[in-house]
């Protein structure tokens, strides 16, 4: 969920920020007409920005609320079928599916296996560990575990083979 916060909130600001430039972009423009082309020039850009970007970054924190709002359906309130979280948020089911596989996708939901396209089971598989190997330095006899076919004895340096067992 932390993953999310971060992103939604680094929209909220940037939504935010072109909102006002937008608002003071327009009379900005009237009171530099006859000034400053630079000045001129950076409220043009604000209120361009603001007229042609700002919509979608707001249209970008509402979809990231709604994820949100489905990540604690999920992790908070326990419910793990599409049915049940499509009936809790009022949702389409196929829009409940799509937002399951987004925050997959992105990272924001972890630990749980999507299966089937209807239901969330938490993930019980665990990362798999490396083999490792014993065997008996062929030089000063210490005992050497190893991770590969051959390594070095950390304490004379001999290379050791899986080969030399204990």
């Amino acid at each position: 969920m932390e993953n999310l916060n971060k992103s939604k909130n680094k929209l909220f600001w940037a939504a935010l920020i072109l909102s006002v430039l937008f608002v003071v972009g327009i009379p900005g423009i009237i009171f530099s007409a006859g000034k400053s082309g630079l000045l001129l020039a950076f409220f043009i850009v604000c209120t361009g920005g603001g007229f042609f970007v700002m919509p979608i970054l707001w249209v970008f924190y509402g979809e990231m609320v709604s994820l949100e709002r489905t990540l604690f359906a999920i992790e908070k309130e326990h419910l793990y079928t599409v049915d049940l979280i499509a009936q809790q948020r009022g949702l389409p089911q196929a829009q409940v599916v799509s937002q399951i596989k987004k925050m997959i996708e992105k990272h924001y939901l972890e630990g749980y296996i999507f299966e089937n396209n209807f239901e969330l089971k938490l993930n019980r598989y665990q990362k798999l560990d490396e083999i490792k190997f014993a065997a008996k330095c062929p030089s000063c006899g210490a005992n050497v575990e190893l991770s590969d076919k051959q390594a070095r004895c950390p304490y004379c340096g001999c290379l050791v083979n899986a080969d030399d067992k204990k």
